[in-house]
């Protein structure tokens, strides 16, 4: 069985089933018939098609919606139709309770989407009520209080990249999935103590000491430690 063959198989099943929606009334057709249809065109790699025929399952019942709704949005989030993944996401928070993955990226969506950074702030907030040790949901609310402060005028970003430096310590800030985190969190707390109401050069110097142990090639780093 070839790829062919898989993809005449599919096709065929994409005309049975057009074929069967077209002549049962419409009263008699199931969420699950708009899913296969949906699922069949995302296999021939229709997925924008695909997408809308789940959206049609999804808005049948409650069921259909629960079923469905993260999937589609998960969808629209690697599509970067982010308008359209929140749209999901809040049907599906309508009906049951977000989990932290699924509130972590409706925030993510309207940060990189319609650029809401409050509301963006607020979901990142709430994963950070639920797992107060996960240092990206800090990370984000410091990324999104920084866009609502570009000037630092007010310094929003300070408690949630300080945060990050309180969370990860040691060796963790040495792993891949850390290491970029918390370079931009000394930075930005080093230019805080550099820049804001509360200097503090030993404290400048501890915060790019942390970079520099991390990064040795960082030119802001080495400059503001005297390395050449």
């Amino acid at each position: 069985c070839n790829d062919k063959d898989v993809v005449k198989e599919m096709q065929l099943g994409l005309d049975t089933i057009d074929r069967f929606i077209a002549i049962v009334p419409e009263a008699n057709i199931n969420f699950i018939d708009y899913k296969i249809r949906g699922a069949l065109l995302m296999k021939l790699g229709k997925d924008s098609l695909g997408l809308l025929e789940w959206e049609k399952a999804a808005s049948m019942n409650e069921t259909a919606a629960k079923e469905l709704t993260l999937e589609i949005a998960k969808s629209y989030y690697k599509m970067k139709k982010y308008d359209k993944a929140i749209e999901m996401y809040l049907k599906r928070q309508a009906i049951v309770s977000l989990t932290l993955p699924e509130l972590y990226n409706m925030g993510q969506c309207y940060y990189a989407g319609p650029k809401n950074f409050k509301e963006a702030d607020i979901l990142f907030a709430q994963v950070a009520a639920l797992s107060p040790t996960y240092a990206p949901a800090y990370l984000w609310r410091a990324r999104s209080n920084f866009q609502m402060d570009l000037k630092n005028e007010l310094w929003l970003a300070k408690p949630h990249y300080a945060k990050v430096l309180e969370i990860v310590v040691g060796d963790d800030r040495k792993k891949d999935s850390n290491k970029k985190m918390v370079i931009e969190s000394a930075k930005y707390m080093g230019n805080y103590f550099a820049s804001s109401a509360e200097k503090d050069k030993a404290k400048v110097l501890e915060c790019f000491q942390i970079v520099y142990d991390l990064d040795p090639n960082d030119v802001q780093a080495k400059q503001i430690l005297g390395i050449k």
